[in-house]
C-alpha cells in the first residue's frame, strides 16, 4: 500500500512544505525571503534517488507561488519593531528548534533504553538456546553411563 500510494514520498515533500514555509515565516518578519533559486535547489535536491522530482519541483513551485500571492511586507522595521520582531523570531523559530531536539535527545535515550533491553532479550534467547540443547546431551550421558 506505502510503495503503490507513495506515502513516504508525500510526507518527505509536504515536510520539505513545511519546513519552507516555516523559514519564510520568520523571515517575512523582517522583510526578507528566501531565494527563489535556493527554493527550487531545494526541491531538486532529493537523498531518496527513488522519488519522482516531478512531486518536488512542484513544492518548489508551490511555495514559489504562494511567495509571489503573499502580500508585500508594510510599516517601519526600526527600533522597537525590530527588536520585536527578532524576539519574536527566536520564541517562534529557534526556541521551537531548541524544544525539538531536546526531545529528540528524550527519543534518543528511549531508543538506547530499548536497544538494551532487546540485547538481554537475544542472550536471554541465546542462553535458552543452549540449555536446550544442552539437557538433552546431559541425560543421554547420564542414561548411558547409569
Amino acid at each position: 500500500m506505502n510503495q503503490s500510494r507513495r506515502w513516504r514520498e508525500r510526507l518527505i515533500a509536504y515536510r520539505l512544505l513545511a519546513e519552507l514555509s516555516r523559514k519564510q515565516q520568520a523571515l517575512a518578519l523582517v522583510g526578507w525571503s528566501l531565494p527563489v533559486g535556493a527554493v527550487v535547489h531545494i526541491s531538486d535536491d532529493t537523498d531518496d534517488q527513488t522519488a519522482p522530482r516531478a512531486r518536488n519541483a512542484m513544492v518548489g513551485w508551490y511555495f514559489n507561488a504562494a511567495l509571489r500571492a503573499a502580500p508585500l511586507a508594510q510599516g517601519q522595521l526600526a527600533g522597537p519593531n525590530l527588536s520585536e520582531a527578532y524576539s519574536t523570531i527566536e520564541a517562534s523559530l529557534i526556541a521551537g528548534q531548541i524544544g525539538y531536539h531536546a526531545h529528540r535527545q528524550d527519543a534518543k535515550k528511549a531508543a538506547e533504553c530499548f536497544g538494551e533491553l532487546r540485547h538481554r532479550r537475544c542472550v536471554f534467547a541465546i542462553v535458552i538456546v543452549f540449555l536446550q540443547l544442552v539437557v538433552p546431551v546431559a541425560q543421554y550421558i547420564c542414561a548411558a553411563a547409569g
